[in-house]
C-alpha cells in the first residue's frame, strides 16, 4: 500500500526567493504609476497589475501604498546619488559635470518625476510635500553638500561662496529645461530630446566650472 504524500504547510512567513524579484517589480511599478498619475488614482491594484505580482505583497513588504511611495522615492533618490558616485569613480571631470550626468539618467528613464516633485513641493499635490522632503530633498541635499564641501576641503572648488549656494545653482539649471520642456520646445523650434539635454548640461557644466573652479 502507497504512503500518501505529506501536504506541505503553506508559506505564511517571508516569501521565497522570488520575493525579492516582486519588491523590486513593485518599484518600478510604482516609478510608472505615480510619475503618470495622481497619487489619489493610483490603486493598489493597478501597482500590482503593473508589477504583475499579488496585490497582497505591497502590504507586506511596503504595508500599504504610502509606504511604497515613500519607498520608491528613497529608491530613486539613492538612483541618483549612485550615479554621481560611480561617475565620479570612473572619469576625472569636476563634480558639476558629474551630478548633471546622473541627473540626465534619471530624467530619462523617468521623464515625469521633476513634474511630480515640482507638484509636491510647490503645491503639495499629492500624498505629501513632507514625504518628497524627507525621502529625496533631505538625503540628496546632504550627500551633494558634502561631496561639494569635500572639494573645497580639498581646493578643488576654490570660488568663496558657500556649498548651499553652489548646489542650488547647480539643481537650478538641472532641473528648469525640464520643467519648462514644453515652453522651450515652442520658442526653440526642436524637441528637448537627450541630444539637445545632452549639449545643455555639458554648457551648464562648464559655465559652473568656469565660475567655481579657479585654475
Amino acid at each position: 500500500m502507497m504512503n500518501k504524500p505529506i501536504p506541505s504547510k503553506p508559506n505564511r512567513g517571508r516569501p521565497r526567493a522570488s520575493g525579492q524579484d516582486a519588491r523590486q517589480a513593485l518599484l518600478v511599478a510604482a516609478r510608472q504609476c505615480f510619475t503618470q498619475h495622481p497619487y489619489p488614482a493610483v490603486t493598489t491594484r493597478m501597482l500590482a497589475e503593473h508589477a504583475n505580482v499579488n496585490a497582497s505583497l505591497i502590504r507586506y513588504y511596503f504595508i500599504n501604498k504610502k509606504g511604497l511611495y515613500q519607498h520608491m522615492l528613497a529608491d530613486v533618490a539613492k538612483t541618483f546619488r549612485d550615479g554621481i558616485q560611480q561617475h565620479l569613480d570612473t572619469t576625472d571631470e569636476n563634480p558639476f559635470s558629474s551630478l548633471l550626468t546622473a541627473y540626465q539618467r534619471l530624467v530619462t528613464e523617468m521623464p515625469a518625476l521633476p513634474q511630480l516633485i515640482f507638484r509636491e513641493l510647490v503645491f503639495n499635490q499629492g500624498q505629501g510635500r513632507q514625504v518628497v522632503i524627507d525621502n529625496v530633498i533631505k538625503p540628496n541635499a546632504g550627500f551633494l553638500l558634502g561631496l561639494l564641501q569635500k572639494y573645497q576641503q580639498q581646493h578643488a572648488i576654490t570660488a568663496d561662496v558657500p556649498a548651499p549656494h553652489i548646489l542650488l545653482s547647480t539643481m537650478s539649471l538641472a532641473v528648469m529645461p525640464i520643467l519648462m520642456k514644453d515652453v522651450f520646445e515652442q520658442f526653440n523650434h526642436q524637441p528637448l530630446d537627450n541630444r539637445l539635454l545632452t549639449e545643455l548640461y555639458q554648457l551648464y557644466a562648464q559655465l559652473l566650472s568656469d565660475y567655481f573652479i579657479h585654475e
